[in-house]
C-alpha cells in the first residue's frame, strides 16, 4: 500500500490536479483565498500574508463538491469562479489534504520563474533595457574567469547570447554563483541591491540542512526583495510565482529542505529520456526495452582485469549539479553539519576522530612531517580532545598521505590531484597569523587552497603514571589560507574580495576534514592581478 503525500510539479499542473483554478484566475492561489483582480485587472502585488484567508482541506473538498453538484455547465463555471475550487479524484482520498500536500517548486518558483523573469522579461525590457549588447559579452568574460569545482556545471557560452536556452540547474547556478560577481557594476546599483536580496534568500533556504533560523531569515529576505521589486519596477512585473513566495516558507516546516521535494530530479530524467534514440513508433516499449537491458547489464559480475577500461558500463550514470544534494543520507548530512558549525570551544565533545563520512582515495603514501608541522599537530590535537598540556599528546612524524578524498556527497581535491578545482575550500577556522580564530562569535568562514590529505594516528597519555593512554586516528587537510583584502566587502555578502598570496604558517593549517563547511568558486581579478573573488556554492 502506498500513501500520496506531497505533488511536486509546475502551477498549471498543479492547479488541474489540485481541483484549483488555474494562476491567472480571481482566487488562483492553491494556499490562500487572496483576491487578484483589481480595478478590473490582474495584481499579484501585496505581500501582508496576515490578511490573506487561508485555505482549508475540508472547506476545498466541500466547495469541490458544491461545484460537482450543480446541474448545468453555467452554474458549475460560477461556483469555480466565487470559491475558486474544483473537482479533482485526489479529494476521494480522505487522508490526503488538498492544500498542505500540494508544494511549491522551487526549481520553477524561483529559478525557471523569478530569476528568468527578471532577466528575460525586467533587464531586458524592450522599451527600457537596463542590459545591453555590450554588457553581456562583458559578463561572459568575468564567467569565464571562474573556476568551478569539476561537479557543478559550468555556464555555456550563451550569456553573451542574452541567456538563451539556459536549463533550469544553469538558471540556478547562474543565480547562485556568477550572478552577483557578472553583475557587480554592469547592472545600476539600486537593481543589484534587490537582486542580492533574491540571491541570499536562494542561499539561505536552499540549504541542504536547514535550521528553522535559515527558514525564517531567508523568508524575510524575500519578502524584502519582493518589496523591493514593487519599488523599482511597478506592480505590473509582479507575477504568480512571486506571489507564491511567500508561501514556500510553510513546505518547508512541511517537507524539510528543498532538495527532499524539488524537481531538478524529474527535470533530468526527462533529459535522460529524451537522449534516448528512438525510431518515433512505439516509444514506450523502446524505451522499456533499455531499462532491462541497463538492469541486465549491471547484474553482470565485473571481471577485476577489466575494471579500469570498463567501469563505466557497469556503474551507475553519475549525478551533477542539483540532483547531487538529493542522494546524501539525512544522517550523514546532520553529523557533517554539526562538525561544520560546532563552536570552537566545544570541540572536545564531538568525536573528531570517527571517519564514517570520510572516504580517502588512493594512491595513499607513508610521508614525514618537519619539526614546525608536529608542534602545531600538537596543538590542534590539544583543543580536540580537550587537553591543556600538549605534552601529553604524543604526535609521530610519520603520516599517511593522499591527494583526494569524499566527505558524504563531496569530492575535495588538493594541489597534487587532477580534481585541482576541488582544492578551493571554505573553513570556519583560521584566525590571523596562522592562528586557530578564538572569538567563536566570528562565524565567517574563510577561504583556503587544500596542499594534501593526510590521517594520523596519535597517543593520548595518561596523566597518571602506570594508566595506558588511547590511541585517536584524525583525518586532517594541510592548507594554505589566502590574506585579507582590506577591501574585502566591497562587492557585497556574496562575493568576498581576497589576496591571492598566503598567509603564515601555524597551526591553523592544519584543519580536520569534517570541519570545511564547502568549496567555492574562485574569480581571478581581470584588472587587478592580485585578487581574488570568492563565491560559495549553491546551499552552502
Amino acid at each position: 500500500k502506498v500513501g500520496l503525500i506531497c505533488v511536486a510539479c509546475d502551477i498549471p499542473a498543479a492547479r488541474k490536479i489540485g481541483g484549483f483554478l488555474g494562476h491567472m484566475a480571481n482566487q488562483g492561489c492553491s494556499f490562500c483565498k487572496k483576491k487578484f483582480y483589481k480595478n478590473g485587472k490582474l495584481d499579484f502585488s501585496g505581500f501582508d500574508r496576515d490578511h490573506w484567508p487561508p485555505r482549508t482541506s475540508e472547506e476545498h473538498k466541500r466547495e469541490a463538491k458544491e461545484t460537482l453538484e450543480e446541474t448545468s455547465p453555467t452554474a458549475q463555471q460560477n461556483r469555480c469562479s466565487l470559491h475558486g475550487a474544483r473537482y479533482s479524484v485526489l479529494h476521494e482520498l480522505e487522508y490526503f489534504d488538498c492544500i498542505r500536500f500540494f508544494v511549491v517548486d522551487p526549481m520553477h518558483n524561483l529559478y525557471l520563474g523569478t530569476a528568468k523573469h527578471l532577466m528575460r522579461n525586467i533587464w531586458q525590457n524592450e522599451n527600457s533595457p537596463l542590459l545591453k549588447n555590450e554588457d553581456f559579452k562583458e559578463m561572459q568574460n568575468v564567467v569565464d574567469s571562474m573556476i568551478t569545482p569539476q561537479d557543478v556545471g559550468r555556464i555555456p557560452r550563451k550569456i553573451a547570447d542574452c541567456c538563451g536556452g539556459f536549463t533550469a540547474d544553469q538558471w540556478q547556478n547562474w543565480t547562485i554563483i556568477y550572478s552577483v560577481r557578472a553583475l557587480h557594476g554592469v547592472l545600476p546599483k539600486k537593481h543589484l541591491h534587490g537582486w542580492q536580496l533574491f540571491v541570499t534568500a536562494c542561499k539561505l533556504l536552499g540549504r541542504k540542512t536547514i535550521s528553522t533560523e535559515d527558514i525564517e531569515i531567508g523568508d524575510r529576505y524575500l519578502l524584502s526583495f519582493l518589496d523591493e521589486i514593487v519599488k523599482l519596477y511597478g506592480t505590473d512585473v509582479v507575477t504568480p510565482n512571486m506571489h507564491l513566495h511567500c508561501h514556500l516558507k510553510s513546505c518547508l516546516y512541511d517537507f524539510g529542505p528543498f532538495h527532499g521535494f524539488w524537481c531538478f530530479s524529474f527535470e533530468r530524467y526527462n533529459g535522460i529520456l529524451g537522449n534516448y534514440h528512438t525510431n518515433n513508433r512505439s516509444i514506450e516499449i523502446q524505451i522499456m526495452r533499455k531499462f532491462l537491458a541497463q538492469i541486465k547489464t549491471k547484474e553482470f559480475t565485473l571481471p577485476t582485469d577489466y575494471h579500469e577500461n570498463l567501469s563505466e558500463f557497469f556503474t551507475d550514470q553519475a549525478v551533477y549539479g542539483s540532483v547531487k544534494s538529493s542522494e546524501t543520507p539525512v544522517e550523514a548530512q546532520l553529523d557533517l553539519f554539526r562538525a561544520q558549525t560546532l563552536l570552537l570551544f566545544d570541540f572536545e565533545t564531538l568525536d573528531w576522530g570517527e571517519s564514517s563520512h570520510v572516504e580517502a582515495f588512493p594512491p595513499i603514501k607513508d610521508s614525514t612531517l618537519d619539526n614546525d608541522g608536529v608542534r602545531y599537530l600538537k596543538q590542534v590535537y590539544c583543543k580536540f580532545l580537550g587537553v591543556n598540556n600538549a605534552e601529553l599528546i604524543d604526535v609521530p612524524f610519520t603520516i599517511s598521505k593522499f591527494v583526494s578524498v569524499k566527505v558524504g556527497p563531496i569530492v575535495l581535491g588538493s594541489l597534487g590531484s587532477r580534481t585541482l578545482r576541488n582544492a578551493y575550500i571554505l573553513v570556519d577556522w583560521a584566525g590571523c597569523s596562522g592562528r586557530i580564530k578564538e572569538d567563536s562569535s566570528d562565524r565567517r568562514a574563510r577561504p583556503g587552497e587544500v596542499v594534501y590529505f593526510f590521517r594520523q594516528q596519535v597517543l593520548r597519555r595518561s596523566p597518571y603514571t602506570g594508566l595506558p593512554g588511547e590511541t585517536y586516528k584524525f583525518y586532517m587537510a594541510r592548507v594554505n589560507w589566502y590574506s585579507q583584502h582590506p577591501n574585502r566587502d566591497d562587492c557585497g555578502d556574496h562575493v568576498k574580495i581576497w589576496c591571492k598570496d598566503f598567509d603564515s604558517f601555524g597551526p591553523a593549517c592544519f584543519v580536520p576534514i569534517k570541519r570545511i563547511k564547502s568549496r567555492f568558486v574562485a574569480g581571478t581579478g581581470l584588472y587587478k592581478k592580485n585578487v581574488m573573488f570568492v563565491t560559495t556554492l549553491p546551499g552552502d
